[in-house]
């Protein structure tokens, strides 16, 4: 048991409180903390008065880092539930679906792939699993499904797609094995409460606590996930800070029927406790790739336009739900024209309840293109806007979002104009590196993609201080925790991070080999070593 103040000392302490924004130490009580010290006298005056000293002999702390929109249970899924495949040739993926068909004559299989490999047709997904369903998730937006799969989903023909769904046929009406949004409508087995429990638990142990995170915003997939962190919790198992952000339909994988049989349960964001709570409810307002909505795809074919899931209307008046009843907004909006849609549409909402406190978001944002009247539209509004660093490492000269000028991925002008862009890593399993708060840094700082190319304009590349504030201080306001959680300043929660280096210097590899020694939650250490 920790005794009931302790003094940290000689460290370099990154505060992210302009205030005080670099101090050598600070002092935790009541899992809060209490004071700091800017130097090595106001140091011994804290040491004087202290339960406990720990002498963190010259190490660098931040406050603790804050993913502010990931998806840990589809991640914790791809890593021990479904069948891995992420990276391997076509040969060796369809290798291995044969293996798994080898091994029982029926149930699902489920493969989990990245949009960077080949992917199988459902022609040579039937060659080696005959008569079992196949699903193969190149991402949470786009799988690929055999004919058994297809079948036994209701899609192989005459299906009416639901709003914000795909099913690629070919000019017969026949499906050719591709869908997109549409997950959710496959009848695939899912682990019970107590697993999925066990593998929330691995999947943060392992892919976020090594690098100082310890609040996460989650965007659940399942009744299961949602029963997992609350076993978790209720077990003492559960290690960061979790909010709970479920969708609403139509759309990606819903928990939720509507806001307005949301509201009839009177939950309104904020509900439970400092450790897991209900954070705001996700819509869905379009898809990814060619299922995001840009009406400019082809003018003359409707159809091209992407998946989108609501009108003006029915947006606009779910939304007003929301805001009427304390709810936080979270939209999905990947296309230029689902973006403005949602603008607009918020815009509405907030006409209508002018005096509401919730901060509705549009998530993905000011990624692979922003221009002037895009800034001015947030900051008129008050929206708040989150583009996502680790799809900087996607990015390239092809992306066409927009007939506008484009600026991608423009986080030093958001945030000289005052905006907050938070931190997060939209990680679901396809691209585990991004769980890392590091890997999404590195991306803002050097603005280096995949292929080793520089990501244009260079003049948008950030210090490593702002980057880790997106990850901090305006992640704690993306979720209204801006009051308890994002900077080390008297009062907080003590939450912080003691780093086995110094990123702030600003070296690529640096950055990207940054890990935590030890993490602490409310004075609690949930990773590392002991500090001595």
């Amino acid at each position: 048991m920790q005794p009931e103040t302790i003094t940290y000392i000689n460290g370099r302490v990154q505060t992210m409180d302009p205030e005080r924004p670099q101090v050598t130490g600070f002092q935790v009580s009541g899992g809060r903390i209490t004071a700091v010290a800017v130097d090595d006298a106001e140091a011994r005056e804290l040491r004087a008065g202290a339960g406990a000293v720990v002498d963190l002999q010259g190490a660098t702390v931040i406050p603790g880092l804050i993913d502010a929109h990931t998806h840990v249970e589809a991640a914790a899924l791809a890593d021990y539930y479904w069948l891995d495949a992420r990276e391997d040739p076509l040969q060796a993926l369809l290798s291995k679906v044969e293996r798994e068909f080898a091994q029982a004559a029926t149930g699902w299989i489920v493969v989990q792939a990245t949009p960077r490999q080949e992917p199988p047709t459902l022609a040579q997904l039937d060659a080696v699993a005959p008569s079992r369903p196949v699903v193969v998730r190149v991402t949470a937006h786009l799988q690929i499904l055999n004919t058994q799969a297809l079948q036994a989903s209701g899609l192989a023909d005459n299906y009416t797609t639901p709003p914000g769904v795909r099913v690629v046929r070919n000019e017969h009406g026949r499906a050719t094995g591709p869908v997109e949004e549409g997950y959710h409508l496959l009848p695939v087995p899912w682990p019970d409460a107590e697993s999925t429990a066990d593998f929330l638990a691995r999947e943060i142990r392992e892919r976020f606590l090594p690098f100082g995170v310890t609040s996460i915003y989650e965007i659940p997939y399942s009744s299961q996930g949602m029963r997992g962190f609350q076993l978790l919790q209720s077990q003492g198992r559960l290690l960061p800070r979790i909010s709970l952000n479920p969708t609403v339909a139509p759309g990606l994988q819903p928990l939720i029927d509507s806001v307005d049989a949301w509201q009839r349960f009177g939950l309104m964001s904020g509900f439970g406790n400092d450790r897991l709570w209900l954070g705001g409810v996700k819509f869905f307002l379009d898809g990814d790739g060619s299922a995001a909505y840009k009406v400019t795809r082809d003018l003359d074919h409707p159809r091209m336009w992407g998946v989108p899931t609501h009108n003006f209307a029915e947006l606009a008046d779910a939304l007003t739900l929301a805001l009427r009843h304390g709810v936080q907004p979270w939209i999905h909006a990947l296309g230029v024209h689902a973006q403005y849609l949602a603008i607009d549409a918020v815009e509405e909402a907030v006409r209508r309840v002018p005096n509401s406190s919730v901060r509705p978001r549009i998530e993905h944002v000011f990624c692979h293109w922003s221009d002037q009247q895009l800034f001015e539209r947030f900051e008129e509004s008050g929206i708040l806007g989150v583009p996502t660093a680790a799809f900087l490492k996607f990015h390239s000269e092809d992306f066409e979002h927009t007939y506008r000028p484009a600026s991608a991925f423009p986080y030093r002008t958001l945030i000289e104009r005052g905006h907050r862009p938070p931190g997060n890593s939209d990680t679901a399993g396809t691209q585990p590196r991004a769980a890392n708060p590091w890997w999404g840094i590195a991306a803002m700082v050097h603005r280096i993609n995949n292929a080793g190319d520089r990501v244009e304009p260079l003049s948008e590349a950030v210090s490593v201080a702002d980057g880790v504030r997106t990850y901090t201080e305006f992640s704690a306001h993306a979720g209204r925790m801006e009051a308890r959680l994002g900077s080390l300043t008297p009062g907080k929660y003590a939450d912080f991070a003691v780093l086995n280096q110094d990123p702030f210097g600003g070296e690529l590899e640096v950055i990207e080999s940054t890990r935590s020694v030890a993490s602490f939650v409310a004075g609690e250490q949930i990773w590392g070593e002991e500090l001595a």
